[in-house]
């Protein structure tokens, strides 16, 4: 049942800021798009936040924080320049945050784009594409979990959202994991997907006081397709404008699932671009909510990252 966005408006004006003392919240992937747009609700709706703005570019980084201090003076907004296609570079973003704060209320990651590219490793011998949209954004959680473990002992919100595409994910094929054997822009994007959500569910499984959520936008006038050439951004933009929302629209959409959302507040919820549910008792859906699966995928994930930094020892 999708949430109207009346009620998703009422909910989130209405939010009581003094529901939780001085919000730490983290929007990795935050330079651009909804996750820029979700950092700016955040900052609208806390009291004294602490925000953290991961991304590429520090021109992009200095305008977002000067943007957050126009919506909330009192907010304290620091910008991490890092490249999160390599998994190093993603533990050293969760090693600063753990190093000066003690809790993590909101925990965003929307980095990455569609990339249509062949299958390309990295120098730590990962996929480029995954990196970002899968093993990056999951290495940040596992290490940040006992800080919004924190959060949540403290009684406040304790929330994760991995933004990309819930709702539309495929079987996972546990012989191909690292898709070496068929790699196509659709099933690579719908793959990493599938991984997303089995991660949100054996996170929420381990972590019953913390929310981990995966949602999936919808069609968002964002500069998603920017890798694209240049007569598939043309023909994808005119698309766009004529059905997608506004980044601000789906930033609200995204805020009430990382912040306001009362229904949201512990779990593991896979949701579509009207906050609707999208599980089923169906493949792949009956496949994920297997402990085997979700455990399965985790092992890999753990191989992957440690292999990323082997090499990176090797490079070093």
């Amino acid at each position: 049942m999708s949430i109207p966005y009346a009620t998703i408006q009422k909910i989130n004006t209405s939010f009581n800021k003094d529901f939780v003392k001085n919000p730490v919240g983290v929007f990795v992937g935050g330079t651009s798009g909804i996750g820029e747009h979700t950092a700016y609700e955040f900052a609208k709706l806390t009291v004294n936040p602490t925000i953290y703005i991961v991304g590429r570019s520090e021109e992009s980084g200095a305008r977002v924080q000067d943007k957050i201090k126009k919506l909330n003076s009192n907010a304290t907004v620091h910008f991490l320049k890092h490249d999160l296609k390599y998994i190093e570079q993603a533990e050293r973003v969760a090693n600063i945050i753990r190093n000066k704060e003690d809790k993590v209320n909101v925990l965003s990651l929307s980095q990455g784009s569609l990339l249509n590219q062949p299958r390309t490793e990295t120098s730590e011998g990962l996929d480029e594409k995954f990196a970002l949209l899968y093993y990056g954004r999951w290495t940040i959680v596992k290490m940040l979990v006992p800080l919004l473990q924190k959060a949540a002992d403290q009684g406040g919100p304790a929330r994760v959202l991995s933004v990309l595409s819930a709702g539309n994910e495929r079987s996972v094929d546990f012989d191909d994991l690292e898709l070496k054997k068929n790699y196509t822009f659709l099933h690579s994007n719908l793959t990493a997907a599938s991984y997303n959500s089995l991660a949100v569910l054996r996170f929420a499984r381990k972590y019953p006081n913390i929310s981990f959520c995966h949602t999936f936008p919808g069609f968002v006038r964002t500069q998603v397709f920017r890798e694209f050439p240049l007569w598939q951004r043309f023909f994808v933009a005119g698309v766009a404008y004529l059905f997608a929302k506004s980044p601000e629209v789906c930033a609200e959409h995204q805020i009430y699932v990382a912040l306001t959302g009362p229904e949201f507040a512990t779990g593991g919820h896979l949701l579509g671009e009207n906050l609707q549910s999208t599980q089923t008792d169906k493949p792949p859906y009956s496949e994920f909510a297997l402990e085997e699966n979700q455990d399965k995928l985790w092992e890999h994930t753990e191989a992957m990252i440690n292999r990323a930094n082997e090499n990176d020892i090797i490079e070093s």
